[in-house]
């Protein structure tokens, strides 16, 4: 059987046209762009060693050509040939990093996730033990990992630059300064490169790639950055000792203990007559020092494990300061103080996308309790924040479209477990009243086998209702369901093949609880007659026409689709497969994506604003990590991002840790960036030391804290 009338001439005809115009990349499995397993078929596609661009380190690693392989394909050869390939882009790009090359590891994000792709498909095909997923997923961890470890080393660079410059110039105080993130970014360095080098071991463990050489090379470079380091601070600064002794062994919040203390040079010559900076554990606290370096404070612990034998006492110096740090440790042991809470709220009834402050107050022993986090929570819906210096918090909660009508408990709580502070908690509530929703529905470009539908879903207030399962029906039959995006929007292609005449299209919005109120809009279409040839029997559900299809899924590129989509020359459940074919490409290529527009951001126009740049950062490195549910690296991404030019704004050492760092951002930002801050920080924490990962939700929201940070201050 043959294809009736016009269909075989414009079948054939949109094969040769994709054939043209689809970049090679676009054919099945040659290129993939992404970091998804190649499909099975692709294998015996790989480029040939020719294709790949010569190495900078005149690499002597051997290549087997995969097109030698015989007709049934010879994996060995090609999992040979791209262990190959994979290693010297590991290798290359470390030896690249060490002698500053400023374009190096290109095809980290070039020619590596194609391989690595088709890599952990030749596991699958090859039937072994091991996982293509989770080969893939090291494939990819390393990559990510690699990025952070040229990243560590830039950033030495730049600093290093900087604060040559600041010597020559006679700039004394900046020179300290940069010192001093000097120190703080070698010590980067030292971390990510261990960091990769483990992952490096992982690799070679579950594949067989060989990366000793990657590794020396790491090595070397680490061991530079540490004397450079070193020799810099030596020069610099004058290094000092810390002396510290306690009036009890034992001590908790209620009941404080006494250090005593001496600061002097390594020279034994007292640091006389100064206000110095101390850190006790996870506090910060000032002291006077006397005529011969001695002071005194009181500690009263409240973050303090309560496994805890001795606790950290550090001078910390002002950045430009001539001294250096130095710090010891005291034997003390703790005893568990209760807390207690107190919350209310900013008003007793409320509706969607309304928000409620809930506000409340830590004490224990009669005195109130600074710097401990507090987690408030409305349904699935928490934050957690950290109390201010007289112990209060505020928590402002957006009222979300799960939460049911009626009489709802918010509850705070310490967020503390076997720490010198208790766990506390208290509870309120509030009235949710339910909100009427309008849904609207439109169509365009109406066909005699499909139209274009697009609408919105918004409260009777006119606010954008987001992340709503939306039922699309034709004549009354169910044909598809969408989601709302952020403004509320749906828009869809749908199939009018078995419409006769006119046809019915409605969009229902019907919510299994929560507090939005159901709604539907319908609009009546005229469909052209001619939806059908022939027999009455669509072509492409004819034998010969379904392997027409199936040569058009293998050749159809991106360019292909949206063709056929505008010149309306396929039905729509075919046009629906091949959308589906591009939106998974687009997918699995969202990584590579994001690396892009982050390099696009980098060498934007001379006129972006910081702020841009910093919303860009964050879209380009957080998103792809939300994406693939890896919560707690989006969490500490989004942290660092904010941290890195946070510090550089206030002039502050990169060595303080995220608490200390947030005391300098209470005391000289503003009010709502210091409690937005305080919430990213809080955030953060639990990202990196809680056993328990980060709910999606609460990483979302983090990157829109973040995204807040930028627009609400010009410090970037």
């Amino acid at each position: 059987m043959t294809l009736k009338g016009g269909a075989a001439s414009v079948a054939i005809g949109l094969i040769a046209f994709c054939l043209v115009v689809a970049p090679v990349g676009g054919v099945a499995g040659v290129s993939t762009g992404g970091l998804a397993p190649a499909p099975a078929s692709s294998v015996s596609q790989v480029a040939t060693p020719t294709d790949a661009p010569t190495t900078s380190n005149n690499s002597t690693i051997q290549h087997a050509n995969p097109d030698s392989a015989s007709g049934s394909g010879d994996l060995s050869t090609i999992r040979e040939w791209l262990s190959g390939r994979i290693s010297e882009t590991l290798i290359d790009c470390t030896e690249q990093t060490r002698v500053a090359e400023r374009v190096a590891c290109s095809r980290l994000d070039e020619s590596y996730p194609e391989w690595a792709s088709k890599y952990a498909t030749v596991v699958q095909e090859s039937g072994e033990s091991g996982d293509s997923e989770e080969t893939l997923a090291e494939f990819n961890k390393t990559r990510t990992q690699q990025r952070s470890y040229i990243e560590a080393v830039n950033d030495f660079r730049e600093t290093k630059s900087k604060y040559e410059r600041a010597r020559e110039s006679g700039n004394t105080s900046k020179a300290r300064s940069l010192a001093r993130d000097l120190v703080a970014d070698a010590v980067a360095v030292n971390r990510t490169g261990g960091q990769l080098q483990g992952q490096y071991q992982q690799l070679t463990d579950r594949t067989s790639l060989d990366l000793d050489e990657g590794s020396q090379t790491i090595e070397a470079v680490v061991e530079n950055t540490t004397e450079t380091s070193e020799q810099i601070r030596e020069l610099e600064f004058v290094e000092t000792t810390l002396q510290i002794s306690a009036n009890r062994t034992t001590a908790s919040f209620g009941s404080p203990t006494r250090l005593d203390g001496r600061l002097t040079t390594n020279e034994s010559k007292a640091v006389a007559n100064r206000a110095i900076s101390v850190l006790v554990g996870e506090q910060r606290l000032r002291a006077q020092t006397d005529s011969e370096g001695r002071f005194d404070l009181v500690y009263r612990p409240t973050l303090l494990s309560l496994d805890s034998d001795r606790v950290r006492v550090a001078y910390q110096p002002a950045r430009t300061s001539l001294y250096g740090r130095s710090e010891t440790t005291v034997g003390l042991s703790v005893r568990q103080t209760n807390a207690s809470v107190t919350v209310s709220r900013s008003d007793g009834t409320a509706r969607y996308g309304e928000i409620v402050r809930f506000t409340g107050r830590v004490s224990a022993a009669g005195r109130d309790v600074a710097n401990v986090p507090v987690r408030v929570s409305l349904g699935k819906r928490s934050r957690t924040v950290t109390t201010t210096a007289n112990g209060t918090f505020s928590v402002p909660l957006p009222i979300p479209a799960s939460l049911a009508v009626g009489t709802q408990t918010a509850n705070a709580a310490v967020a503390l477990t076997d720490r010198a502070i208790s766990s506390a908690q208290n509870r309120t509530t509030v009235q949710i009243r339910s909100t009427e929703t309008n849904l609207s529905l439109s169509a365009t470009n109406v066909t005699n086998s499909a139209a274009q539908i697009s609408g919105q879903l918004t409260t009777d207030s006119g606010q954008p209702v987001s992340s709503q399962q939306i039922q699309i029906r034709v004549g009354g039959t169910t044909v598809k369901t969408l989601s709302t995006d952020a403004r509320g929007m749906i828009q869809s292609t749908i199939g009018l093949e078995e419409a006769n005449g006119s046809v019915t299209v409605t969009a229902a919005y019907e919510p299994n609880g929560g507090n939005l109120e159901p709604s539907t809009d319908a609009v009546e279409l005229t469909v052209p007659s001619g939806g059908h040839t022939g027999t009455g029997t669509p072509w492409w559900n004819e034998p010969t026409g379904f392997i027409a299809i199936v040569g058009l899924l293998a050749v159809l590129g991106t360019s292909g689709i949206v063709a056929a989509e505008a010149l309306e020359l396929l039905p729509t459940r075919i046009l629906d497969l091949l959308s589906r074919k591009r939106d998974q490409k687009q997918s699995v290529s969202s990584e590579i994506a994001a690396a892009e527009t982050e390099e696009i951001t980098t060498t934007a126009t001379e006129d972006a604003t910081e702020s841009d740049a910093v919303d860009a950062e964050l879209a380009a490195v957080v998103e792809p990590q939300l994406a693939r549910g890896a919560t707690d690296e989006a969490v500490i991404a989004t942290y660092e991002t904010i941290r890195t030019k946070m510090t550089d704004s206030l002039g502050v050492e990169k060595s303080l840790t995220h608490w200390e760092l947030l005391e300098q951002v209470r005391a000289e930002a503003s009010e709502d960036v210091s409690a937005i801050f305080t919430e990213l920080t809080s955030a953060y924490e639990q990202a990196a030391y809680a056993p328990e990962p980060v709910q999606r939700d609460r990483a979302s929201e983090m990157l829109e804290v973040a995204q807040q940070v930028v627009d609400q201050t010009d410090q970037f």
